[in-house]
């Protein structure tokens, strides 16, 4: 079994097959970073210490674009203006 966390928190568990994959979907609130860690726990019940941190971020924000909208195009190319 896999914990995953949001720092302290945890996201819930899911069960990695037999070669340690596993998926989970979990909820992160937007535009904060999150730092992510794993432990896996075995049949036995001992659990591992928390993986490093994957800190994600949830960015919205649409990034900005400025365009020039001025200037000329040189005679010898080929665009077409």
């Amino acid at each position: 079994t896999v914990e995953l966390f949001n720092g302290a928190t945890s996201l819930g568990t899911v069960t990695a097959d037999n070669s340690g994959n596993f998926s989970k979907n979990v909820d992160l609130s937007a535009d904060t970073t999150h730092n992510i860690t794993a432990k896996a726990t075995d049949t036995a019940g001992n659990t591992s210490d928390a993986s490093a941190v994957l800190a994600i971020t949830v960015d919205t924000v649409a990034p900005t674009m400025t365009t020039n909208t001025t200037g000329q195009i040189a005679s010898s190319s080929d665009l077409v203006a």
